[in-house]
């Protein structure tokens, strides 16, 4: 599946006469978010969350979902309960973000992503994802942009710049959608802070720069071109130390 030709278009945001009701978004985009579940031939399993990204079944999630998971597979369960094999396309842990493929699909219901470089802090946003049961129905949370671009640890221990927002993040939402009030996904749910100093603080992928990395995952199978800085070093003892200095 690598190298085939796929790119998704980034919507422009609509007028504010556009502006849904979270109950419209949901009824928009809940065909476009499916279940993941990650399992392996020893029964070990664990559950998430992903966005239809092309229609002959390209499916974007986290990287992290698979990574306790020894020799996954990959099972993705729709908003009308039919399910599906999945193979693993590719993934990146710098991103966080993977992609999985549905064989033999055609016609399925497609996210429309929007420009995450349009966010604005405090603009009303929604998350949908599967939290804890893959099987089960999508289900929508609300909150609002706390702010555009925080730099993060990601769960691959790799720094970004990621969407905070203060709407609930659970278990299994990880690879769902952030959504803003016109339906359109501007990022793709990545990680919360769980401690007891912090409530409310999620993170999402933005979608602008996501789509790069999709598409290179998808056409080239990995990441191409990504600056890399190389360092050999070895260990300076005091004798050393001081012939440097004269």
């Amino acid at each position: 599946f690598i190298g085939a030709e796929v790119e998704v278009d980034l919507q422009a945001k609509p007028t504010d006469s556009d502006l849904m009701s979270p109950a419209q978004v949901y009824n928009k985009v809940n065909k476009s978010i499916v279940g993941i579940r990650v399992y392996n031939e020893t029964g070990n399993a664990s559950d998430a969350s992903g966005v239809i990204y092309s229609d002959d079944g390209y499916i974007v999630t986290n990287d992290h979902i698979y990574s306790e998971i020894g020799a996954p597979k990959f099972k993705v369960f729709m908003y009308d309960g039919s399910e599906y094999d999945a193979v693993y396309v590719a993934g990146d842990s710098v991103s966080d973000l993977a992609v999985l493929k549905i064989e033999n699909v055609s016609g399925l219901d497609t996210a429309v992503f929007g420009n995450s470089n349009e966010i604005v802090c405090g603009e009303n946003v929604v998350a949908v994802g599967r939290p804890s049961d893959a099987t089960d129905s999508s289900s929508i949370t609300t909150g609002i942009i706390s702010l555009t671009k925080r730099r993060v640890k990601t769960t691959s221990s790799y720094t970004a710049r990621l969407i905070q927002t203060d709407s609930a993040i659970n278990p299994g939402s990880s690879g769902g959608a952030r959504i803003n009030m016109y339906g359109q996904v501007i990022g793709i749910n990545s990680q919360k802070i769980a401690a007891t100093d912090y409530e409310g603080m999620g993170f999402a992928i933005p979608i602008t720069s996501a789509k790069a990395i999709i598409e290179d995952l998808i056409n080239y199978g990995y990441v191409p071109n990504r600056p890399k800085l190389g360092i050999t070093y070895y260990p300076v003892g005091a004798s050393a130390q001081y012939s440097m200095i004269a």
